[in-house]
């Protein structure tokens, strides 16, 4: 099976760059593999409690509800070399892409469909609501169940109509805005509005009930204040940001590294410019800067496209040159 972590990465870097369409189809493997192993294993459980369990219905159920998270999470392991909390992270960011995709795309919005994307959206406000607990696996496949035949994902079947959906999604909504993941209404809204979907109960909820609030930071886990710091913690110990302090002995100096001529730049200009770069804003401090730094560079460094088509290594390459750029300068100027 194909590296899903290093295939997200690659997915954020071309939304980052503009290049939804591009995005999408990485977004859309990872969440279809993702699927295919939960089908495989689900209907393997099934299978086997069919086999010998008989017609004992107690029995079969019993037995689904006691060892399905089991055989779920040795699939996860066997497949994608992750554990069950790291399956949920993809899963969910890579649906976090996707949404992202349509409201940037009117052919993917086309292609997909009003009931795909609403059932996508209630999945991963479902995921957010569950916060990583066991039994995610179980509560998302009550909405989308994974049809396999012949060892691949024939489709996903939506088990409720977009009635039910609506409905749903309205009542996961203070549930989501309760989280770090509140900015995902926004997105619907966003979809809604794109789709020409502005006149059903399900926009005007949204529109009266929900208090948006801007996405500052992408790739951000989900949850109260005491959900976020345990989530930020699984975040950097996953994403493992410490191994790209290495990539900093590649730097040179900013001018060039740039390749954009700053000498008729002021200090004041010098500093908005590789602000701008390293997404900066307002004041901030040393270990903010260097944060920032570590978390771009985690994204764009070459070594994480290695492998992929020469354009998107070619892509990675130029934004890493203007990162350690940025960086550089910075160091020099606050003595980092």
């Amino acid at each position: 099976m194909p590296d899903i972590v290093k295939l997200r990465d690659t997915a954020d870097y071309l939304l980052n760059e503009g290049k939804p369409e591009m995005a999408y189809e990485i977004y859309d493997t990872i969440t279809s593999d993702i699927w295919l192993s939960i089908g495989i294993a689900v209907s393997g459980i099934s299978e086997f409690s069919r086999n010998y369990l008989g017609n004992n219905f107690r029995n079969s159920i019993e037995f689904t509800n006691l060892y399905s998270e089991k055989v779920v999470s040795s699939t996860f392991i066997s497949w994608f070399s992750l554990d069950f909390e790291q399956v949920f992270i993809e899963m969910l960011f890579s649906l976090y892409g996707k949404l992202q995709c349509y409201n940037k795309n009117e052919t993917l919005r086309n292609d997909k469909g009003y009931s795909t994307i609403i059932a996508e959206y209630l999945v991963m406000s479902t995921m957010i609501s569950n916060n990583q607990g066991p039994n995610w696996v179980k509560k998302i496949t009550k909405i989308c169940m994974p049809i396999v035949q012949e060892s691949k994902l024939s489709r996903l079947r939506n088990n409720y109509t977009d009635h039910k959906i609506e409905a749903q999604i309205i009542d996961s909504i203070p549930n989501v805005l309760s989280t770090e993941w509140g900015f995902i209404s926004n997105l619907l809204k966003e979809y809604l509005i794109v789709s020409s979907n502005t006149t059903g109960r399900l926009y005007n909820f949204i529109a009266k009930n929900s208090s948006y609030r801007t996405h500052k930071k992408s790739n951000q886990r989900a949850g109260s204040d005491k959900q976020q710091q345990q989530s930020n913690t699984n975040y950097k110990k996953y994403e493992k940001y410490e191994k790209y302090e290495k990539y900093e002995r590649y730097e040179s100096s900013y001018s060039e590294s740039s390749g954009f001529d700053l000498s008729s730049l002021t200090e004041f200009e010098k500093e908005k410019y590789f602000g701008e770069i390293l997404n900066l804003k307002g004041k901030v401090t040393k270990s903010q800067i260097r944060h920032k730094y570590l978390e771009l560079i985690s994204l764009y460094h070459p070594d994480k496209v290695n492998g992929l088509g020469e354009e998107i290594k070619s892509l990675a390459n130029k934004k890493t040159q203007e990162l350690n750029a940025a960086y550089q300068w910075m160091k020099i100027k606050y003595e980092i």
